[in-house]
């Protein structure tokens, strides 16, 4: 992928789904601890609650994955560069740049625009059909999460007769 073309770089902290896995962890080993250490020591009513709590954490940290997977907070993530070419969109990582997305514009039914302030922004591209986005799945649409550059990305989208849609 050529880097010399405009681009627009992820601004997130990516932080999100770590931040709730961790919670998950951090819950889990003491309430399996818990039940170790009272079911030892023969309180088979305390060993019963502990179990419980250690099994709805693991149901919570598999909520947080599926979640974390069909919704909008895969792309919550600090290391995308997006960036627009003439013969399309491109999407990669900081750190694969030889693995990439790429959506020709005629792909590409629309756009909108959330969250703006102080110029930085969600901009989500919507697709005409699912497109398949390697790790992130087939995807109707990409969020370009808390980017900079709205006025030339909207020039760029203008450019190729891509219309805002509302959300």
């Amino acid at each position: 992928m050529d880097l010399s073309q405009t681009l627009w770089h992820s601004k997130s902290n990516g932080h999100k789904k770590l931040i709730l896995l961790l919670i998950c962890l951090i819950l889990l080993i003491p309430s399996i601890a818990g039940a170790i250490i009272c079911n030892s020591n023969g309180h088979k009513t305390l060993t019963l609650i502990m179990m419980i709590v250690a099994a709805v954490v693991i149901f919570a940290t598999i909520v947080v994955l599926v979640v974390a997977k069909f919704t909008g907070l895969k792309w919550s993530v600090s290391n995308l560069i997006f960036a627009a070419a003439s013969d399309g969109f491109y999407f990669t990582g900081t750190n694969n740049q030889d693995s990439y997305f790429f959506a020709e514009w005629s792909e590409i039914a629309g756009y909108s625009i959330a969250n703006e302030k102080n110029g930085i922004a969600t901009v989500t591209l919507y697709f005409s059909a699912p497109a398949d986005c390697g790790i992130f799945g087939r995807v109707n649409f990409i969020n370009m999460v808390n980017i900079s550059g709205l006025e030339t990305l909207k020039s760029v989208f203008e450019t190729y007769n891509i219309k805002e849609q509302p959300q």
